[in-house]
C-alpha cells in the first residue's frame, strides 16, 4: 500500500496550495490531498452549504484545481451527501447529477468522496475513469461492511467509522480486508464525535438537506445537543474519537494511509492548517488538545475545556490502544479507570455558562422560528 499522507480541507485559495507544497518539502508526512466542495452544489456534501468556503467564480475554482495538480497535490471533491431526496432515481435528478459531475470532471477532477451506493453506481457507469473515496458517513465498522463496499470496483479508498478507532484488534481486521482488495484505508485524526453518538445519522441527513437552493436558514440543532452532552459529562469529551500526534504511528503501523483532518466549517474561524500539519509531523504536542482538534480555530469547545496532553491522558489512551483496558463508553458500572484522566480536564465555568445558554436555545425547536 502507498505511504501515509494527510488529507486536508481546501480553502480554495491558490496561495494555500503553494504553502502546503512548501511545507511538504520539510515534512516526512506530507499533504497529499485537499478535499472540499463548492457551496453551489445541488447534490450536497457532509456539511451545510452555508458552512462551506465560497469562491469568486468557477474559473477561480478551476485555477485552484490546476494549482493542486501542478504541486502534486490531489484534489478530492466531496459529494458525500447521505441523502439526495431520492432525486438520483428520477430521470431529471439523475441528469442533473451527471451534468454537475461532468462539469467537475471537465476541469480535471478525478477523485470524489461519496456516501450513497446509488451515486457510486451512477459514477461507475457514467464516469469509469473516476475514482471514488468511500465517505466515513457510510459507517464501515465491521468486516461485513468492509467486504460489502470493497465489491465496488471504482471505490479505491475507504474511510473507517470512528467507533472502532480505539478497538485495535477490530480495526486491524477491517484494514486487512481492505488491503486484500487493494483498497486504501483512511481515518479522521481530529474527530470530535462520540463513537456511539445517538444523533450521528440524523446529523448527516440534516447537513445533506441544507444545500444550495434551500430558502431557509437551519440552526445547528444536533451540534448543540452534542455540545451539551460533552458539557454535562466530560466522559463524552474524553471518549470522542480524536487521535493525538503521539498515537499517529500506531495507526500508520496498522495500515491507515489516509490521515484526514476535518474542519471545513472552521476555515472561516481562523483555523491554522499549517500548524496542524507541523504538530502531527512532530508526533508530539504539549498543550490543550481541544485547541489542536479544533484546528486552532475560534471555537466554543476550546473556550470551555482545557484538556492538557499530560501523563494521565497518555496512560488512559495507551492502555486502550494496547488492549489493556476496554472502555464500555458510558456503561461504566463500577469502573473508575478514566477517573484520573477526567480529573485533569479543566472547565472554564464562565465560558461553560455562556455557551450552555446558547446551546440550550439552539437545541429547542419550539423556541426557533425559521427565517
Amino acid at each position: 500500500m502507498s505511504e501515509s499522507k494527510f488529507v486536508v480541507p481546501a480553502e480554495f485559495n491558490v496561495n494555500s496550495v503553494k504553502e502546503f507544497a512548501s511545507l511538504n518539502s520539510n515534512c516526512e508526512l506530507k499533504v497529499g490531498e485537499l478535499y472540499g466542495s463548492i457551496n453551489t452544489s445541488s447534490i450536497g456534501s457532509g456539511r451545510k452549504h452555508s458552512d462551506l468556503p465560497s469562491y469568486r467564480s468557477f474559473e477561480n475554482f478551476e485555477n485552484f484545481v490546476a494549482e493542486c495538480s501542478k504541486n502534486n497535490i490531489e484534489f478530492n471533491y466531496t459529494l458525500n451527501s447521505s441523502c439526495c431526496s431520492n432525486n438520483e432515481f428520477t430521470e431529471k435528478g439523475k441528469k442533473q447529477i451527471i451534468e454537475e459531475i461532468n462539469k467537475l470532471v471537465g476541469i480535471g477532477i478525478r477523485n470524489f468522496t461519496v456516501a450513497l451506493p446509488s451515486l457510486i453506481e451512477i459514477m461507475a457507469s457514467e464516469f469509469p475513469d473516476v475514482d471514488v473515496t468511500l465517505s466515513i458517513i457510510c459507517g464501515v465498522d465491521s468486516p461485513f461492511k468492509m467486504n460489502f463496499f470493497c465489491q465496488y470496483n471504482n471505490v479505491k479508498s475507504i474511510y473507517i467509522h470512528e467507533r472502532v478507532y480505539r478497538n485495535t484488534n477490530l480495526l486491524k481486521e477491517i484494514i486487512n480486508i481492505a488491503h486484500k482488495y487493494n483498497k486504501k484505508t483512511g481515518m479522521i485524526i481530529n474527530n470530535f464525535c462520540m463513537p456511539e453518538c445517538p444523533l450521528r445519522f440524523f446529523h448527516f441527513n440534516f447537513a445533506s438537506h441544507a444545500i444550495s437552493g434551500t430558502n431557509y436558514i437551519v440552526p445547528e440543532y444536533y451540534w448543540a445537543i452534542c455540545a451539551l452532552m460533552k458539557i454535562e459529562d466530560k466522559k463524552n469529551l474524553l471518549n470522542s474519537t480524536w487521535v493525538r500526534p503521539e498515537d499517529l504511528a500506531h495507526y500508520i503501523e496498522l495500515g491507515i494511509s489516509r490521515l484526514k483532518i476535518t474542519g471545513r466549517e472552521r476555515l472561516a474561524k481562523a483555523a491554522n492548517l499549517n500548524k496542524m500539519i507541523e504538530v502531527y509531523n512532530n508526533q508530539k504536542y504539549d498543550g490543550n488538545l481541544i485547541e489542536l482538534f479544533m484546528c486552532f480555530a475560534e471555537c466554543a469547545h476550546s473556550e470551555i475545556f482545557d484538556m492538557q496532553n499530560n501523563d494521565e491522558i497518555d496512560f488512559y489512551i495507551k492502555s486502550i490502544l494496547n488492549g489493556n483496558h476496554e472502555c464500555k463508553l458510558g456503561n461504566c458500572n463500577n469502573c473508575t479507570f478514566c477517573k484520573s484522566a477526567l480529573n485533569t480536564i479543566k472547565v472554564n465555568e464562565d465560558a461553560s455558562s455562556k455557551w450552555t445558554k446558547i446551546f440550550n436555545r439552539v437545541s429547542k425547536i419550539k423556541e426557533y422560528t425559521p427565517e
